[in-house]
């Protein structure tokens, strides 16, 4: 994370300000000019190495002063003595994405970074700041004192300054989004009413910072039928080896048999345009599992595209339980292509999947229905989204103790049942694969959409 700093003391007559000092107060003659510094400081607490979509940043607002000159006009409220000078913050605005590290922003960045309503939370004795997200400006956060002002003495450095005050925004987007290379988006924040009790003098203290947020996120799949899947290593004909163990957040299970393999999942880009990614997941049936421990768990299921739900976890699903990370290559509706080479250091995990029932939208919200516009390395087609009773939730897997940190991990992928128009796939198009299950390859001809997966946080409630 960059930390840019800039502060200004700003000179201005001010008439009928000083009332916010005292209530009530009279309004003073103008004195003759002295000076009134304010400063204030952004901070993030405990940042990630490396922020991605998202990601929630605690923002920390420390609050200070440097030289106060003149004579008190208005006296100091307690605890000061009346003839001290003070400074009295009373608002200040935070901007959350811009394209330059002024104050207030000029070249916003509009959908980047969100306020998150409810994350205040400060160090100030007695004061309370509230954060609203300005109706004339969606970038810009207004933070205001409450019950009174922030009353602070002339020579407080800050950073530590004299207190502070946290709140926490949401990462929504890079800058510029992918596929290009993120560049840094600059926050920025500052002083909008803080006055002194000197008489004439409005102190304007400003800083910016920035974060440089990746959102390269992982793609959907597109799950295809298997049309007439050969289920065999093609060179030596022996039935898929059983898995000793899988382990995720739902259960245990030993000795795990596979049987047909029914569906080839290919990366997807919600445009028109098909990912680069090389990897995709081969799914398979399971015919026997020799011991299992499940445990049903009530869930909410988030992904960034379509909203929350919430559902049952039911248990394992008899619809293509397994996926496991597999190279594929892409033939002909008549000829097989050539076995393709092994993945190297995969990124996708093994993912074991589960029924759910009372699926529900979080919070009354709808369930989606569809996509208007997907593409993968077949083609580009419409998805409608069909009988939510056989949605899956597939939780990350550590298959035979190759993948422990799998066990903890509350990524997964939430497969919709899908009907795509037209089929990129039409007349059986045919492909080979290669996986850590069958080592030497395999071959399939695939039929019809079944499934759109979206990769998801899962958390138990």
């Amino acid at each position: 994370m960059k930390l840019t700093r800039f502060i200004a003391g700003v000179s201005m007559v001010v008439l009928g300000f000083l009332a916010l000092l005292v209530p009530g107060s009279a309004q003073a003659q103008v004195p003759p000019p002295a000076t009134c510094n304010g400063f204030v400081n952004i901070d993030y607490v405990n940042p990630p190495a490396a922020p991605v979509c998202g990601d929630e940043l605690t923002v920390k607002i420390s609050f200070g002063t440097g030289s106060i000159t003149g004579t008190a006009i208005i006296p100091a409220p307690p605890p000061f003595m009346p003839t001290d000078l003070v400074l009295s913050a009373t608002a200040f605005s935070f901007f959350l994405a811009c394209a330059d590290a002024s104050f207030p922003c000029t070249l916003p960045l509009p959908g980047l970074i969100a306020f998150v309503p409810g994350s205040e939370s400060d160090t100030c004795p007695g004061i309370t700041f509230t954060g609203t997200v300005s109706a004339a400006d969606p970038n810009r956060v207004d933070f205001v004192a409450s019950p009174t002002n922030l009353v602070m003495p002339p020579l407080q450095p800050d950073p530590p300054g004299v207190c502070n005050m946290t709140f926490r925004i949401k990462i929504l987007n890079q800058n510029p989004p992918p596929p290009a290379a993120p560049q840094p988006i600059d926050e920025s924040v500052g002083y909008t009413v803080a006055i002194c009790n000197n008489g004439n003098l409005v102190s304007s203290g400003a800083q910016s910072s920035s974060v440089t947020p990746s959102c390269t996120t992982s793609p959907d799949f597109n799950c295809y039928q298997d049309k007439k899947a050969i289920n065999f290593d093609p060179t030596n004909p022996d039935p898929v080896d059983p898995i000793s163990s899988l382990a995720d957040m739902f259960g245990k299970y030993q000795n795990v048999q596979l049987s047909l393999v029914k569906r080839m999942c290919s990366p997807a880009n919600k445009s028109n345009q098909a990912p680069t990614d090389t990897e995709h997941l081969v799914g398979y049936n399971v015919s026997s599992i020799g011991s299992s421990t499940f445990t049903p768990a009530k869930v909410l299921v988030h992904n960034d595209q379509f909203g929350d739900l919430t559902a049952d976890v039911d248990g394992v699903t008899s619809r293509v339980p397994l996926l496991v990370p597999s190279n594929k290559n892409k033939g002909t509706t008549k000829n097989f292509p050539p076995i393709p080479p092994p993945l190297v250091n995969p990124t996708l995990s093994h993912f074991f999947c589960y029924d759910m029932k009372n699926v529900k939208g979080a919070n009354g919200s709808t369930l989606p229905t569809g996509v208007p516009v997907v593409t993968d390395q077949f083609g580009t087609q419409a998805l409608t989204f069909l009988n939510v009773k056989k949605w899956r939730l597939c939780a990350a897997t550590n298959k035979n103790n190759q993948d422990p940190a799998a066990e903890t991990s509350t990524t997964g992928l939430l497969c919709y049942v899908a009907e795509g128009t037209p089929n990129p796939v039409k007349g059986g198009l045919k492909v080979s694969w290669i996986n850590q299950i069958e080592p030497k390859g395999n071959m399939d001809k695939l039929d019809n959409i079944d499934d759109f997966c979206v990769i998801s946080t899962i958390t138990k409630q």
